[in-house]
């Protein structure tokens, strides 16, 4: 697993090309304004799937796997972690 900021792309020049280019798909379109679900950028090489969920706790998780596909997953709003639970209570 990777885990940086899509603005400091020139740090993971390391990475196959094809990440690189949906890094730049990603940074030339406004992913925002996309429907929910699945567009073509390159036939079946490339794709995107918009996705809207809820962050939930580890126990409610499924496990994603792929074996023809590598996944990259880009966070376009939200936190990236639930927010702490809330104090106790005095």
């Amino acid at each position: 697993m990777v885990f940086g900021n899509i603005r400091d792309r020139k740090d993971y020049a390391w990475l196959e090309d094809v990440v690189g280019k949906c890094f730049d798909y990603a940074n030339t379109h406004d992913l925002l304004s996309f429907e929910k679900g699945s567009h073509t950028i390159d036939g079946d090489d490339l794709f995107v799937n918009i996705v809207e969920y809820e962050t939930t706790n580890a126990a409610d998780r499924f496990w994603e796997a792929h074996r023809q596909y590598l996944d990259l997953h880009f966070m376009l709003r939200g936190p990236t972690h639930p927010p702490p639970p809330p104090p106790p209570p005095p």
